[in-house]
């Protein structure tokens, strides 16, 4: 008898502090706004402390293991809750789905949300709408000593709120001023996505992403890889394979490498079906050292635009040959687009659990935007070192010995013209070959342009040169570029096509050999080169001065202006005074 009261005893110990310990990691019944956010955010924390305890001792707080049991439990409380990368499903969604249908309804509500970040704090929201304004309060809860502590607690109003039909809401913080506004922009996922998608994102999509590379801004297929720059595919996939960082980073004086054939080969053999001879045409390989060129991208390269979409897998099918087509939609939180632009990615799962990349193809959409952002890194140069220093000294030398150097530009082309004539036909006929021309810029800068045919690869090499206050040459910039394609016409037209056009620039560019006589020159400069072939037909048709009238129109009417004044026409309320 004694034993079974000592057992009853304990059981009843037990269950008071199973609910002790439960009661803790519960959402109580009282409403959100009944609580302080400080207080909620402290609660939270305290309902995943063990988990962040054991992945601090562990090492794996950023790990996507630590995040998926902090958002499990924050679940099983009662909690909404997401990952800050939108990569998993949110948790007892329907408060928020709630919320954000009410918002759209015009009727009062408020929810809570936890957003679990990438190092295990946690970001505590309540949302509230009185009919008219959401409002937003929120604190962050970081760890001291593995004890949660609730702190920088504010509070805003949403300066836009968007909540769409596939369940994305966006929103937009009002920000003080002096703050940089891509900081206030914030995408969640309310709706759930199928698991599969998820999984495909995680693996397939997401560690390329649309950062410093164009694998999925633009189509290609495993007969024509077209315009996919494999050189800024190096890093993600080092990554992927070997879960670190490129030991060719920025680290040498040039930051350029020779990687060895295999280990480069072996990388891009994996997840791409290719042989080396494709590869080598859009790299530079050496075939004596059988070795790689290779140079990470610098701070001249990197991308303009950083704040871009994101991807998200929202269909994926199984093809009867056994690869998996996904269908991914690129997110933009500061667009407020939960469609930004689509893209097609084909997937081909390999038998020892590998996969490869087969396709993708970009998909024709409405309302897509411009894939503007990336920018194409330098071309690794087909020079070596010393030939580019030659080069160097060449155009320097030239810059000292004559300071108004730009104004014998024609002159210097025309006495090269020969030697262009030799460069283009060996380029056509697939010979070694080099040629040096030279540019002037409108802001002084002289610009000598190598053209070097080497190996089947055409380059230019480029160097700007400037003088200093002491009236002393120094270069300005350097640079190579692949061309693919050249003419050299009758009329002396030189015209090259790089494999890259920068933004707002030309498809084709051209330097002159034959330059125009004197008196053509001036004519052309002071009524036809103000003029424009493409914002309007004035110079696309035949017609008399009688007739004038039909292709006059604003925009003409601005050019004509600015040619004869050399200023911009002042407008009154958008538009022209009488």
């Amino acid at each position: 008898m004694k034993q079974k009261y000592i057992r009853w005893f304990f059981i009843i110990i037990w269950a008071l502090l199973a609910g002790v310990i439960w009661s803790g990691c519960r959402r109580k019944e009282e409403g959100p706004a009944s609580k302080d956010i400080l207080t909620v955010g402290q609660e939270a924390g305290v309902c995943v402390q063990d988990i962040y305890k054991e992945a601090s001792a562990s090492g794996t707080l950023a790990g996507a293991d630590t995040t998926e049991k902090f958002l499990k439990r924050l679940g099983e409380a009662g909690y909404s809750a997401v990952d800050a990368d939108n990569q998993r499903n949110m948790t007892c969604p329907e408060k928020m789905e709630e919320f954000c249908e009410n918002v759209q309804k015009e009727i009062a509500g408020e929810a809570v949300l936890m957003i679990v970040m990438s190092e295990g704090q946690l970001c505590c929201c309540h949302f509230s709408f009185d009919g008219k304004q959401v409002e937003i309060g929120q604190c962050m809860v970081n760890w001291e000593n593995n004890e949660p502590k609730a702190g920088f607690k504010e509070e805003f109003q949403a300066a836009s709120w968007v909540y769409t039909d596939k369940g994305y809401l966006f929103f937009e913080r009002s920000l003080p001023e002096g703050y940089e506004k891509d900081m206030g922009y914030r995408a969640i996922r309310v709706k759930p996505l199928d698991s599969r998608c998820r999984e495909a994102c995680r693996t397939y999509v997401a560690p390329i992403n649309y950062y410093l590379n164009n694998m999925f801004l633009c189509d290609w297929n495993e007969k024509n890889f077209k315009q996919l720059n494999f050189y800024d595919l190096f890093e993600p996939l080092y990554r992927m394979d070997y879960g670190c960082e490129s030991p060719y980073g920025v680290h040498t004086e040039n930051d350029r490498y020779e990687i060895p054939e295999e280990e480069f080969e072996k990388l891009f053999f994996k997840y791409f079906q290719m042989d080396g001879e494709t590869l080598r045409k859009r790299t530079v390989y050496q075939d004596e050292n059988h070795v790689y060129q290779y140079r990470p991208r610098g701070i001249h390269d990197v991308a303009r635009i950083t704040n871009i979409p994101y991807p998200e897998v929202v269909d994926c099918s199984q093809n009867s040959d056994g690869t998996l087509t996904l269908t991914v939609d690129a997110i933009w939180p500061k667009r407020m687009m939960d469609k930004a632009f689509s893209h097609k990615v084909v997937i081909r799962p390999m038998p020892d659990g590998s996969f490869q990349y087969v396709s993708n193809q970009v998909l024709s959409l409405e309302n897509s935007v411009d894939l503007n952002w990336y920018t194409e890194r330098e071309a690794i140069s087909i020079l070596t070192e010393e030939e580019e220093n030659t080069l160097k000294d060449a155009a320097l030398s030239l810059a000292s010995a004559n300071r108004d150097i730009c104004a014998e530009i024609d002159a210097m082309n025309r006495d090269n013209y020969e030697a262009a004539v030799q460069f283009y036909n060996a380029y056509k006929e697939g010979e070694n070959g080099q040629v040096t021309l030279y540019q002037a810029y409108k802001n002084g800068i002289f610009g000598v342009l190598t053209f070097i045919c080497r190996e089947g690869r055409v380059q230019s090499y480029y160097i700007g040169i400037h003088w200093n206050k002491e009236g002393i040459p120094e270069i300005y910039q350097t640079g190579s570029g692949n061309i693919v394609d050249l003419n050299l016409t009758k009329k002396g037209y030189f015209i090259y096509m790089r494999e890259f056009t920068a933004m707002h620039g030309s498809l084709r560019e051209y330097i002159r050999l034959k330059p125009l006589p004197k008196q053509c020159r001036e004519l052309t400069e002071k009524y036809i080169s103000g003029l424009s072939y493409v914002d309007y037909d004035l110079l696309l048709n035949e017609w008399k001065e009688e007739q004038a009238a039909a292709f006059l129109n604003t925009l003409v009417f601005m050019d004509i202006y600015r040619m004869q004044t050399g200023e911009t026409p002042e407008l009154r309320d958008g538009k022209i005074p009488a």
